[in-house]
């Protein structure tokens, strides 16, 4: 009989990154309603930092990667829940033997969720402040 062969995280189609996204946003969503609006604008901070890092087209694919996941590391102080997004997040690139521009979209899809979910939060917070 054929032994069940576990899936490695190497994203070959657009619908493995659709998964991703899918999967991650509903986690994304909840830890962000328990940000209070200091954490909130400090992760949209760090979470724009790190896209910046990612862009940076200076430096080669692995150290925008390593900087930009470096950037997530001040939101492990919210909760745990953040250090399991940010290895969640890790994990779509460093299964890759070589990084492309394959990994460098789905990170920042992720990043872009992140960022979306937390400006929302933000909105909502000042509506009703104000």
């Amino acid at each position: 009989m054929n032994e069940p062969v576990k899936k490695q995280h190497i994203f070959g189609e657009i619908e493995d990154v659709i998964s991703v996204g899918a999967l991650l946003r509903p986690t994304v969503a909840k830890a962000v309603t328990e940000l209070s609006s200091t954490e909130l604008t400090t992760l949209r901070e760090r979470v724009i930092e790190a896209e910046r890092e990612l862009a940076n087209s200076r430096l080669e694919f692995s150290e925008r990667f390593r900087r930009a996941q470096e950037c997530l590391r001040a939101t492990y102080d919210f909760a745990p829940t953040w250090r399991f997004i940010a290895d969640r997040i890790a994990e779509s690139w460093t299964g890759a033997t070589t990084l492309t521009v394959k990994e460098l979209s789905i990170v920042s899809l992720l990043f872009g969720i992140l960022l979306e979910e937390t400006n929302a939060r933000l909105a909502k917070k000042s509506k009703r402040s104000a």
